[in-house]
């Protein structure tokens, strides 16, 4: 609105600016004529010009009245709006401050929420220092405790593997006593009996892990088994033997001798006894040391002298003057009167005896050497059986030695009297064959549980208990084996 009075004033400020002119120019034409006229206008116009001034000073004062008015509402308007702003502002300056107070409580109950907090961490990590301490002490003692225990069950282990093992050799004490009783009582001819000793002897020695081969056991398993047979082949010793034909009822075994003999015997491989005997060549001026039988199963004997006899599969006899290109390599050349060792290999050992008697053993896979004494005369043979080594001798003994074991001792299986010149094994590792220096051939079972079988069928009786407390004592409880052995 003042926007628009002012230009009305201006307007007509300008209007009348050239009227002012218009007259001015007027009056200067007429100055002459009418200048009293013209002054007097002039003073009137001069009036009429203030009294027009103070009106347009008067419509201005009124519109800047108006103006002032409406600028002071407007600025009423603003103060309240300002009081109002300011109320606002003190209202949220009293809020701000309120909160920041709060802020202040919050800051501080945080901070002493803080303050308990690190005071409760500090006293739980005291705690948890002493609850680990504590529990650290405990598993000391739990430690000291399981050792102790470890400690005490150890004792009571030993002591009870010791009286477990001082039972078991009281046992194994037994066992070989009976074997002995049973061998006595084998050659008194008391034959049940000695039978029911020796399957004592053997549940004795076997149950508490005892050997078999020790000779009181295996000669009274022998005996009653029937694991031994000797008959009597040849006139003079028999120098070597093999292995000729063998099947699932029999087995055929080729022996030649010093008196120049050849001879096939038939054996029983049920019962191990001789049923049949065959003389395949016989003439003194030979004295045989050595077989082989090639795989057509024709069979050469070496003499003393290297002369070579043949007998063909179908009989036929020829002698040689050399020798054919198949027996070179495998005959024994005359082993007992050269100086060169017997030697056996085996999946670990290998074995080497000489004429002093010696036997050196060698582990190939390590190379240790250990020496063996035991034979008191040359040895003649050397065979493996799984960890057994079997040594005949012309001391005339049969050893057997448990060549896995840390110390190696002999056990004598069995005493001839007689020089033993060769030794044969069956291909089930059940049997030796002997030759003699009395010209007998002794066929013996190495198998505990082949004879142990055989004994079982044999045997018609335990022993009564009468019998039992006479041979083996009151504090042992009594057993009833059965007659196929089981223990009931």
């Amino acid at each position: 609105m003042s926007f628009s009075l002012s230009r009305r004033y201006l307007t007509y400020i300008l209007n009348s600016f050239f009227m002012m002119l218009i007259l001015g120019t007027m009056m200067y034409q007429n100055v002459q004529i009418q200048h009293e006229l013209d002054a007097a206008k002039d003073s009137i116009s001069i009036l009429e010009k203030k009294e027009k001034d103070a009106e347009i000073v008067k419509s201005i004062s009124s519109q800047m009245e108006e103006i002032a008015y409406q600028q002071k509402y407007v600025s009423d308007m603003e103060r309240e709006e300002a009081v109002q702003q300011a109320q606002i502002a003190q209202k949220m300056r009293l809020s701000a401050e309120k909160e920041r107070q709060l802020a202040t409580e919050s800051e501080m109950k945080a901070m002493s929420a803080l303050s308990l907090a690190e005071d409760q961490k500090h006293i739980a990590d005291e705690q948890r220092k002493n609850a680990e301490q504590q529990r650290m002490a405990a598993e000391e003692q739990r430690k000291q405790a399981e050792e102790q225990r470890h400690i005490a069950e150890n004792e009571r282990e030993i002591a009870v593997k010791a009286k477990t093992e001082s039972n078991k050799l009281r046992l194994i004490t037994i066992g070989r006593n009976l074997g002995t009783m049973a061998v006595n009582q084998y050659a008194a001819n008391n034959k049940d009996l000695a039978m029911a000793l020796a399957y004592t002897a053997w549940y004795f020695i076997s149950t508490n892990d005892g050997n078999l081969f020790t000779p009181e056991v295996f000669e009274a398993l022998t005996l009653t088994g029937s694991g031994r047979v000797e008959s009597k082949e040849h006139q003079a010793g028999v120098s070597a033997l093999l292995v000729f034909d063998k099947n699932a009822v029999t087995t055929k075994i080729v022996s030649c001798g010093r008196y120049g003999e050849i001879i096939e015997t038939t054996f029983s491989n049920t019962d191990n006894r001789i049923t049949g005997r065959k003389v395949l060549f016989s003439d003194k001026a030979y004295d045989f040391r050595d077989l082989y039988i090639d795989k057509f199963k024709n069979i050469f004997a070496m003499s003393y002298d290297n002369k070579l006899v043949k007998v063909s599969h179908t009989g036929k006899i020829s002698v040689l003057t050399s020798f054919p290109e198949s027996t070179k390599n495998d005959m024994k050349r005359g082993k007992i009167v050269k100086e060169n060792n017997v030697v056996a290999e085996g999946d670990v050992f290998v074995a080497a005896g000489n004429k002093k008697g010696e036997i050196i053993l060698k582990n190939k896979k390590t190379g240790d050497v250990k020496k063996l004494n035991g034979h008191s005369s040359a040895i003649t043979d050397l065979v493996f059986v799984d960890n057994s080594l079997f040594s005949c001798s012309l001391d005339g003994e049969l050893l057997i030695w448990n060549v896995s074991s840390s110390v190696v001792s002999p056990v004598i299986l069995l005493d001839k009297g007689v020089w033993i010149y060769d030794m044969e094994k069956s291909n089930d590792n059940q049997t030796l064959w002997l030759g003699c220096g009395d010209g007998s051939i002794t066929a013996l079972f190495i198998s505990p549980k082949k004879m142990l079988a055989r004994l079982k069928n044999r045997k018609k009786r335990d022993l009564t208990i009468q019998e039992w407390k006479e041979y083996v004592g009151d504090d042992v409880p009594y057993i009833s084996f059965g007659k196929m052995g089981t223990g009931k």
